[in-house]
């Protein structure tokens, strides 16, 4: 395979559980996951505070097996596909679903070597039938809520009228988190020989699409290479942070986003820990008070947020007080306004 040149070693220089991948280009996103299966078991993936209060914590074995188990599945699903289509199947996402659940699932399509695509539930079905025209998407994911199931139906009527000689992409429920997260999960981390094949391995293979905005037109497909992939992996290095058993919170960024996307490559490079909402259905919607909580519950040491979380929490001391001894807060694109700074 290709090969880029290493980053500074920077992270993971001194952890007992994790063991930094090779960055080199000799190994792609699926195989570092393989890869840390082995090297890194008993590290954190992540975290959540459960309904009775409690830490659950995820280790990366117990994430691994998931990630087959959803692989498997979907590979059984994609069965006339896989044996049809001369090249990789390409795998939509519509749903809600929580970001824990989530994560896992966009990692199963990729392991069960499809192309992924993460679509946003706030398109309208003219640009859901768009996108999945313009990729040529084979199989979508749509989650169970009733809002997903019509969005999912109107976008495939469209489809049918504008792309009259393609066909149908097919559909399926997403997975649960109890779909993944089994009880016998250990008996799904062990693959048998050729069972979950890789083909989708050379630097310049498109392996994700994300899509822009549409706030001007209708949103565009941006595709995502191996190379591209490994480029967001290492952007972590380049820092003066060590990720390393650091806990980012996850609780408002959707999956759907570029930045959301990028943790899947993090985590895997830096053993940063993600905190989330307990995985159920429906989700549970962020708000300032209940992610600060679980943030705090976590023991997050950087929490992702929009600029109106940092806001409302600005009003409440016992709020600063604890997040001044945080590693910090990323908000993108944000400039604080003048009470906040004066609350502070």
């Amino acid at each position: 395979m290709e090969r880029i040149p290493l980053p500074p070693q920077t992270q993971a220089r001194s952890s007992a559980t994790f063991t930094s991948p090779p960055m080199d280009g000799s190994m792609c996103l699926t195989q570092i996951y393989d890869w840390q299966a082995h090297h890194s078991p008993r590290h954190r993936l992540f975290v959540f505070n459960n309904r009775v209060g409690n830490v659950r914590t995820i280790l990366w074995k117990e994430a691994i097996a998931a990630i087959y188990t959803g692989a498997r599945s979907l590979r059984a699903k994609l069965a006339k596909v896989l044996n049809e289509k001369n090249g990789a199947p390409i795998v939509a996402i519509l749903t809600t679903t929580d970001t824990l659940t989530y994560f896992t699932m966009i990692m199963s399509v990729l392991r069960a070597d499809c192309v992924v695509f993460p679509i946003s539930p706030r398109n309208s079905a003219g640009a859901v039938a768009h996108l999945l025209g313009k990729v040529g998407a084979d199989h979508v994911l749509v989650g169970l809520e009733v809002a997903m199931q019509e969005l999912l139906h109107e976008s495939l009527k469209l489809f049918k009228a504008k792309f009259e000689s393609r066909k149908l992409p097919s559909s399926s429920p997403v997975f649960s988190f109890e779909d993944l997260f089994r009880p016998d999960w250990e008996d799904a981390f062990t693959l048998q020989p050729n069972e979950l094949p890789l083909t989708l391995v050379n630097l310049h293979d498109t392996v994700l699409y994300l899509h822009s905005s549409g706030s001007t037109a209708f949103p565009k497909p941006i595709p995502v290479t191996n190379l591209r992939f490994l480029q967001f992996g290492q952007i972590p290095w380049f820092g003066e942070q060590d990720w390393n058993d650091k806990v980012l919170s996850m609780h408002v960024v959707p999956m759907i986003h570029g930045m959301a996307v990028m943790q899947t490559f993090w985590a895997a490079s830096t053993g940063l820990v993600i905190s989330t909402f307990e995985p159920k259905f429906p989700p549970i919607p962020p708000t300032p008070e209940n992610v600060y909580e679980v943030a705090r519950a976590t023991s997050t040491d950087v929490i992702l947020c929009v600029p109106s979380f940092v806001e409302a929490w600005a009003c409440h001391p016992e709020y600063v007080q604890w997040l001044a001894s945080r590693s910090g807060i990323v908000s993108p694109f944000y400039r604080p306004s003048f009470h906040v700074f004066k609350n502070a």
